[in-house]
């Protein structure tokens, strides 16, 4: 039996809720787990778990090629977490009281990019706030840290304007009005919150007169100009109909004891997510459905991209426990729902999985852009090849993605290419959503190490051997961003934890290649270029990104791609097509700096 029949069987062993006219739902047979069953301690022991495991060989292994930064040997990929001495000072808080409000466990994400207009990425760390019966904690409100650039950053949150108070989960950010400098959109429970930028280090709360109040439970969202006229437009994922009204209480019976849990996320209704048309005057316009966006779904992670190369862009939605989105844009408006179709709807079983994180990248350097989302234990990180026109296959068994990753709760993630040789690495960041999870099951981690894999040429992956302490150290991680926070052209890592602080991880790859920066600056409103596809070919291999908004799980990653291109000197080739399907050549470019690549 595969790995992947051994992991669907594992799923298709979910408890059912039962939920009795007191408003409970409770789980009546021992051993069951209160939200979705998890792998034993035994699977746990057998499967390859965090970063300093050896994953068993997967196809042929050739080291060295033109691309990478030495020949025959590959770099030592490392990190070390700079949170204190950086300056960061931040705790979240859940706003729990026991109560085991089920929103509790599903932030929080974070900002990795910059929001001043000096060219350095800053901070904004989304956070909690007090749920019906618990005390207000001094720690909440979200907090914005501004890059000083000598690897410090100061708490300028109050000055800017940005202490929300309100429950947040995450956020996405983009130049929405067109005039040059960074917005920022808060997703929270109750109602979301968009900042406009004023250009002067402060922030003014337009929710109101922009239209973009969406209420509910918000997660996911993602800017982009899906119908091409030139402004940004907003997409909204929204999770499950909670109020703490409408709350239910969850039980785990392990036939001894009966314990409060966090629900699973089926025991309450799905909500409808929400479009959002930017008019070109600063407006937001609700087109959810005359779009044709109109089926509710537990929906966390969203990504706009351009999935079948036609030159406008589609949107893949991950959902929780019900078949993922993915709605082809018909270039006049509308979207058509093709996810089962198209092949990433459901898991490899048949069934649908339990889907939070969403990124998109070549993997494979074959002029497609693939697409990847995690999922709960036992489900694996899927890893969907494009294999053109929008048609997708689950590769992750062949990428040596299963055993890896099945194991860990999966949530925010990228594949940047940490050590520059031109291929994408991985990291994922893991934490389970049932608190007290080691008291139930024995070998189940409510923390979880993240998991850091090296890219080979041919769409392997395999585990770091040592990729740093502060790397598989156990936590209850959630959102992930990716940016270049001390200037050596390399991607660093911000990491948002349950009731925690967060991790600014350094990127210390020893060995590293040379790095291309590219900053896009298009025409019109859209001035970072949002949905722009970038190709860039050196030393023999090519590559392709696309600018996103809103990746990882309810994060936002610097507004620039970085290239890594081993030891070549230049990029003989880079080549932008825009939103909107014009393309430009800028090559060649040299190799170790930062170009601003501007539409023509």
């Amino acid at each position: 039996m595969t790995n992947r029949a051994r992991f669907a069987r594992r799923r298709r062993s979910l408890p059912t809720e039962q939920v009795g006219r007191a408003r409970q739902a409770t789980w009546t047979t021992a051993g069951e787990f209160p939200r979705r069953a998890l792998l034993t301690a035994g699977c746990l022991l057998a499967a390859v778990s965090g970063c300093g495991r050896t994953a068993p060989p997967i196809g042929s292994h050739t080291t060295g090629s033109a691309a990478n930064p030495s020949a025959g040997q590959a770099s030592a990929i490392r990190f070390s977490r700079q949170t204190d001495s950086a300056g960061i000072r931040f705790k979240h808080t859940d706003g729990s009281s026991g109560r085991k409000y089920f929103p509790e466990v599903m932030g929080p994400g974070c900002v990795f990019t910059d929001l001043t207009g000096d060219g350095r990425p800053d901070v904004y760390l989304v956070n909690g706030a007090a749920l019906p019966g618990a005390a207000k904690s001094p720690d909440a409100g979200n907090r914005f840290y501004v890059n000083r650039g000598d690897g410090r950053f100061d708490d300028r949150t109050e000055a800017a304007g940005l202490r929300d108070g309100g429950y947040g989960i995450g956020a996405s950010a983009a130049d929405y009005d067109g005039d040059g400098d960074t917005d920022l959109f808060v997703t929270q429970l109750g109602k979301c919150r968009l900042y406009q930028n004023n250009g002067k280090g402060g922030f003014q709360d337009v929710t109101d007169e922009a239209g973009a109040g969406v209420t509910g439970f918000a997660a996911g969202s993602a800017f982009a100009d899906y119908d091409l006229d030139g402004d940004l437009d907003l997409f909204v994922a929204r999770y499950v109909k909670w109020t703490p009204a409408t709350s239910i209480t969850c039980k785990h019976n392990d036939g001894t004891h009966v314990t409060s849990v966090h629900c699973r996320p089926v025991v309450f209704p799905p909500d409808t997510s929400v479009l959002l048309r930017n008019n070109g005057s600063g407006k937001f316009e609700n087109v959810t459905r005359a779009a044709g966006i109109t089926t509710p779904q537990r929906s966390l992670g969203c990504i706009w991209f351009d999935a079948d190369s036609d030159g406008d862009l589609d949107l893949f939605v991950a959902n929780d426990m019900g078949p993922n989105f993915l709605y082809m844009n018909d270039g006049k408006g509308g979207f058509t729902e093709e996810g089962l179709g198209r092949g990433v709807a459901l898991g490899d079983s048949g069934r649908p999985q339990a889907s939070m994180g969403v990124f998109v990248i070549d993997y494979d350097a074959d002029g497609n852009m693939d697409l990847a989302c995690t999922n709960f234990s036992g489900e694996y990180l899927a890893l969907y090849r494009n294999r053109g026109q929008g048609q997708f296959e689950d590769v992750s068994a062949q990428a040596g993605l299963v055993e890896v990753t099945a194991p860990h709760v999966g949530f925010g993630f990228g594949l940047p290419d940490i050590d520059l040789d031109s291929i994408p690495d991985l990291f994922l960041a893991n934490g389970n959503v049932t608190e007290g999870a080691e008291r139930f099951y024995p070998g189940v981690q409510f923390a979880q190490p993240s998991v850091c894999l090296r890219g080979e040429a041919g769409g392997r992956f395999r585990p770091v051997a040592d990729p740093g302490p502060d790397v598989v150290k156990p936590r209850v991680s959630r959102g992930v961003a990716f940016a270049d926070y001390d200037g050596d052209l390399d991607l660093d890592i911000l990491v948002s934890n349950w009731r925690g602080e967060p991790d600014l991880l350094r990127n210390d790859t020893n060995g590293s290649g040379k790095a291309i920066r590219v900053r896009l600056q298009g025409k019109g409103k859209n001035r970072d270029g949002i949905g722009a596809v970038v190709r860039v070919s050196a030393g023999g291999r090519n590559q392709m990104q696309e600018l996103c908004s809103g990746v990882s799980y309810c994060s936002q990653s610097e507004l620039a791609l970085t290239f890594g291109v081993g030891n070549s000197a230049t990029a003989e080739s880079v080549r932008v097509r825009w939103p909107g399907g014009v393309e430009q050549d800028y090559g060649p470019l040299a190799a170790g700096k930062e170009h601003l690549l501007q539409q023509k």
